[in-house]
């Protein structure tokens, strides 16, 4: 099942999965979630600085690497000042996947 990492989405897998008895396969859309990151990044950096590209890059390494529940909770810890500029630009954590 190809998905966007949105928890809806996963709680909708699951659920159907559970429902008819199958394994489920769930591949992350990792597109959605680097253009996440990236509309996340250019709160706190530059556009064009190197700080910009490597606190992107950093962060989707640990979502590959499945901590991208840890990812999600560091983001959610920003200041209250950068948590109201992510959601002005209705920007969302990744979520676990």
């Amino acid at each position: 099942m190809l998905v966007d990492g949105a928890e809806t989405q996963l709680d909708l897998v699951e659920t159907g999965a559970a429902a008819y008895g199958v394994d489920v396969t769930v591949i992350l859309d990792i597109i959605h979630v680097v253009e996440y990151v990236w509309k996340a990044a250019r709160v706190f950096h530059r556009e064009g600085s190197p700080e910009l590209e490597y606190w992107v890059w950093t962060r989707v390494q640990r979502i590959l690497e499945g901590k991208a529940s840890k990812v999600a909770a560091a983001m959610r810890r920003l200041s209250p000042a950068s948590r109201a500029t992510l959601a002005s630009r209705s920007i969302r954590a990744p979520t676990t996947c």
